[in-house]
């Protein structure tokens, strides 16, 4: 009887452990499906808020793939105001939202007026605009610059429009690209740091293929026809325009020049009057290049505008007017084609070296280069005017027919005004007296027209047929050699240039 008691004892226990562990089972089965059912909320919860914020986005969501890749179609200048100003742009003509950041890239899609029926076009081909004309901001700042892309894609831009300011430009800062492009009917009219395309061309922005045709143009200190300062690069750009400049420095492509022009071309005629202060630097190409200890290249580029200064204290060239100190310049395949006429110190390709090296090689001059008074400090040269400061400056294989019509004769000569190192060079005589500083050069030859039209002058540039940068051409400048590398494509036609 005991012994019953006790099984039973013994499986009362063994239920209620058994029961026990079971229960522990629920509960530890309950605990986790809870947490299970709370993370699934959790996480269906950030899901809803991820799908909630990108349909409030979902046109940044959708550009953040077309708008960096792909190119943003500018139609209408409603849409080419916006550029930049990082706000979400809905274009009718594809049916999408895009996003303008700074970043982005742009292409045209039609010619773009941005002050239509505001501005009538003069018979002289310069433009008035109405008081109703909105004046242009340009896009990009110092502190937020344009680093994208604008391809003009062959259409002009046309309505540019400024009265007053400075730092101006269609672009203020550019550390992008801006190529494909035509500025047509506008006017500027602003204080310094000035252009037509940029203000600023930084390290890494490009000006390609891109012509200004504006033709009021009217600037202060430090601008150009093209842009104010170029640290990047500027190549296969055109400027048509005549720039009055109504302050120091200035230049048909820019005024300041630290790096690279290439293939560059200057038609507008450019202009200093007396009203405004004296100056400095006035060059058809370039301004002044300046860049410590770093090279500089200025190639396959003219000038063929005119240059004219009236007051006293600038310095002009068709090229370049002043390399500085410590600077680096290789100018080459270069010529200039457009009379420059000034109080004094006035050269056809470069007039003064400031403590800089410079290389002048395969260039030419045939402009007018003329003075109107003596100031005591008249330095000319149908090549290079002014070595200052201990220059070294090299000229190779250039020459010069263009008449140098100076006050005083004393510092010039028909290659340069004062000491250089000179290889090969020729001048036309009765052009100047003197080779270089008012006379005989061991490296400069005065020689006659019949000589400098002939097959052998075209060899001996050539350095005896080692290379083919010199070709006479019929029809083309006078009979005189002209720079092969302005050829068209055909390689056996020349076009308009070297005319």
């Amino acid at each position: 009887m005991n012994r019953l008691k006790e099984e039973k004892g013994s499986l009362a226990l063994f239920v209620t452990i058994a029961m026990l562990f079971f229960m522990a089972f629920l509960l530890v089965l309950y605990t986790a499906t809870a947490n299970e059912q709370k993370t699934q909320l959790e996480i269906t919860s950030r899901i809803k808020q991820t799908y909630e914020k990108d349909l409030t986005r979902q046109d940044e969501v959708y550009t953040s793939l077309l708008g960096t890749s792909e190119y943003i179609p500018i139609y209408t200048a409603e849409q080419f105001k916006k550029i930049g100003s990082g706000e979400s742009v809905y274009i009718a003509e594809t049916g999408k939202n895009y996003r303008f950041n700074m970043n982005s890239k742009y292409q045209l899609k039609n010619n773009i007026d941005l002050n239509k029926g505001k501005y009538t076009i003069n018979n002289d081909g310069t433009v008035t605009f109405s008081n109703t004309a909105e004046q242009w901001t340009p896009i990009g700042t110092n502190a937020n610059r344009f680093t994208g892309e604008l391809d003009g894609n062959g259409y002009k831009i046309s309505g540019l429009y400024k009265n007053g300011g400075s730092y101006f430009g269609l672009f203020g800062y550019n550390d992008g690209t801006i190529k494909n492009l035509v500025l047509d009917n506008g006017y500027i009219s602003t204080g310094s740091n000035s252009g037509t395309f940029t203000s600023r061309n930084l390290a890494n922005g490009v000006i390609n293929n891109c012509t200004n045709r504006i033709n009021n143009i009217i600037i202060g200190s430090i601008s150009g026809g093209i842009c104010c300062a170029n640290s990047g690069t500027i190549q296969n750009t055109v400027n048509e325009g005549n720039v009055e400049f109504r302050g120091q420095s200035g230049g048909g492509i820019c005024a300041s020049n630290r790096n690279l022009i290439s293939n560059c071309k200057n038609f507008g005629n450019l202009y200093a009057p007396r009203l405004y202060s004296n100056g400095n630097y006035i060059g058809g190409i370039v301004g002044q290049c300046s860049n410590e200890n770093e090279t500089i290249v200025i190639e396959n580029s003219y000038n063929m505008g005119n240059i004219t200064v009236e007051n006293t204290g600038y310095i002009i060239a068709g090229i370049v007017a002043c390399c500085n100190k410590n600077t680096i310049v290789n100018i080459k395949n270069c010529y200039n084609s457009g009379n420059l006429t000034s109080y004094s110190r006035t050269s056809g390709i470069l007039e003064l070296a400031n403590g800089a090296t410079v290389t002048i090689e395969d260039c030419y001059n045939k402009g007018t280069i003329k003075t109107t008074i003596d100031d005591g400090i008249t330095i000319s040269g149908g090549i290079f005017g002014w070595n200052y400061s201990s220059s070294t400056v090299s000229i190779k294989n250039s020459y010069n027919v263009g008449m140098l019509d100076l006050v005083s004769t004393s510092w010039s000569g028909g290659i340069a005004g004062s000491s250089c190192t000179t290889t090969n060079c020729y001048y036309l005589k009765g052009t100047s007296i003197g080779a270089v500083k008012g006379a005989a050069n061991a490296g400069a030859t005065e020689a006659e027209s019949t000589f400098m039209k002939s097959a052998e002058f075209e060899n001996i540039l050539n350095e005896n047929v080692t290379k083919t940068n010199w070709k006479r051409v019929l029809g083309k400048n006078n009979g005189y050699p002209v720079l092969t590398v302005f050829n068209d494509d055909a390689g056996s036609n020349f076009n308009t240039l070297n005319d």
